[in-house]
């Protein structure tokens, strides 16, 4: 059985001494790139990202790569440049204001769920599923409260 957690979303961060209003700012800004563990082409990337914005690929003033995710995430909140980073990974920065999510689009990303082996049911599994469903209801909501429009 399957019970679907939630579903993640993408869009641009940045620390907010940028001070990007649209996403046309973004030209004058460091991106930041990491690099998926096993890349696929639905992985949200900068040119994905573009194309659902609207706007056609640009040179960036400069870029910086990295292999993975947690650095990408350190270098947007020390003010390194935008990254477009999963806003549940970075929820709690968004709501503690040391970095900003100025606009959409929000692409789609991953998504998870708790999968549970077919047989008996544990009192101690049960208890456990209901906290995950619990914690992912009531933190979900926040992930992507950075951007009101």
């Amino acid at each position: 059985m399957s019970t679907p957690l939630l579903s993640d979303g993408f869009a641009p961060v940045l620390h907010p001494h940028f001070k990007v209003r649209s996403p046309d700012d973004l030209r004058r800004v460091p991106l930041i790139h990491f690099a998926w563990r096993n890349p696929d082409p639905a992985h949200p990337t900068w040119p994905g990202w573009l194309s659902a914005a609207g706007l056609a690929p640009f040179e960036a003033v400069s870029s910086l790569h990295f292999s993975d995710e947690s650095h990408a995430i350190q270098a947007t909140v020390a003010g390194q440049g935008a990254a477009l980073l999963s806003l549940v990974l970075v929820q709690e920065e968004l709501v503690g204001g040391l970095i900003v999510q100025p606009f959409g689009p929000v692409v789609t990303g991953l998504s998870y769920h708790l999968v549970e082996a077919p047989g008996g049911r544990m009192e101690a599994i049960e208890c456990a599923k209901r906290w995950l469903l619990t914690e992912v209801t009531d933190g979900g909501g926040r992930a992507q409260s950075g951007y009101a429009g």
